[in-house]
């Protein structure tokens, strides 16, 4: 297992293990304490099963949270923002870099500039900097649906042990799970700030060069 886990990125283990083996470890608890009375009945998986299926399972999650970022909250992704509207406290440097990606890219069209400037980045190995806030903001973006998910079930959990004792152990925990997904959810949104940022003053600069250079 040592070996499995030094292959994987930072982004494999802060966007997809991490957030997954959260909601994987919530789930056979909230399992364990709906279906099993006695103790040696509950489901024990092995820390490889565990790891396994944490990997696969915040694959899901990101997942989810793309299409949930894509499509009900894609208003408020900085995402899609055009970079005068993100640096509108800056209009000498918004203005300088929506002359660059013109210059660049020829215009973009339906596309995100700031997906054109990540691409830039990636094909010319210039994104070291930014994949450190993109695994970051990943990292937070799947916590804080793991979680949500994982605060939803042990609600469910509290309302079907209604003669069981520690009901008041399950709610409390399930609150703290969802105040722990605010908390996650609003470093998601520095984080991301962090990224766009990021990519588009690292896009400024290298491209800048690359113009300039004989």
């Amino acid at each position: 297992m040592e070996e499995m886990l030094r292959t994987l990125s930072l982004y494999d283990l802060t966007g997809y293990l991490i957030p997954g083996v959260v909601l994987v470890w919530s789930v056979i608890y909230v399992v364990n304490g709906i279906l099993f009375r006695r103790e040696q009945d509950h489901i024990k998986p092995g820390t490889f099963a565990t790891v396994v299926a944490g990997y696969i399972i915040g694959h899901l999650v990101q997942a989810i949270a793309s299409f949930l970022e894509q499509t009900l909250l894609r208003s408020q992704s900085l995402f899609w923002v055009p970079p005068n509207s993100f640096y509108a406290s800056d209009a000498g440097f918004s203005d300088a870099l929506s002359k660059t990606i013109t210059q660049i890219f020829g215009g973009v069209g339906q596309n995100s500039p700031f997906i054109l400037c990540q691409t830039y980045l990636r094909v010319h190995r210039l994104d070291a900097y930014t994949e450190i806030m993109q695994a970051r903001y990943a990292f937070f973006r799947g916590l804080a649906l793991a979680l949500f998910i994982s605060g939803c079930a042990f609600a469910i959990e509290g309302l079907l042990r209604r003669r069981q004792p520690h009901r008041s152990r399950i709610f409390v925990l399930a609150i703290l799970l969802l105040i722990g997904t605010l908390l996650s959810y609003s470093r998601m949104t520095r984080f991301e700030n962090y990224y766009v940022d990021g990519v588009y003053r690292t896009f400024y600069v290298a491209a800048q060069a690359t113009t300039k250079s004989p």
